[in-house]
């Protein structure tokens, strides 16, 4: 029979879809000139498509870490972020333009691709909000 290849299943472990960008950081806590990494249907490859499946070993025993890339938008592109409710943070989506609140949220990190990371990260966000740490 053929060969079963598990890389989707690894991808999602780590917590990524196959596809999405994001960087490698050595022991030393040093970038890998070679970032961003993505996962393929098959492999493990770095930005210029070379295969480093070797990586993966080091990246499940936490030798290596792995740091998502924040979204950016484009400009007239769509995001999802906080703005003020009465008692509690609300989200909603704006149209990236470049300004300085676009730029504010992005310093927050708080510019999200789809609504339910907006949603994941609000427990978080309601304690840094209030000055826990997170």
């Amino acid at each position: 029979g053929k060969a079963m290849n598990k890389m989707k299943e690894v991808a999602k472990a780590l917590g990524y879809e196959v596809g999405e960008e994001f960087n490698i950081i050595f022991t030393a806590g040093k970038y890998s000139r070679y970032n961003p990494f993505k996962f393929t249907e098959t492999d493990l490859v770095d930005t210029f498509g070379g295969v480093f499946t070797n990586y993966i070993g080091r990246i499940i025993t936490g030798e290596y870490k792995i740091e998502k890339i924040p979204f950016q938008p484009k400009i007239g592109e769509d995001y999802w972020t906080y703005s003020d409710g009465v008692n509690a943070p609300v989200i909603e989506y704006y149209s990236w333009g470049n300004n300085c609140y676009d730029k504010e949220r992005k310093l927050l990190g708080i510019i999200f691709k789809t609504e339910q990371e907006a949603k994941d990260y609000l427990p978080t966000w309601q304690k840094r909000l209030e000055g826990e740490e997170v």
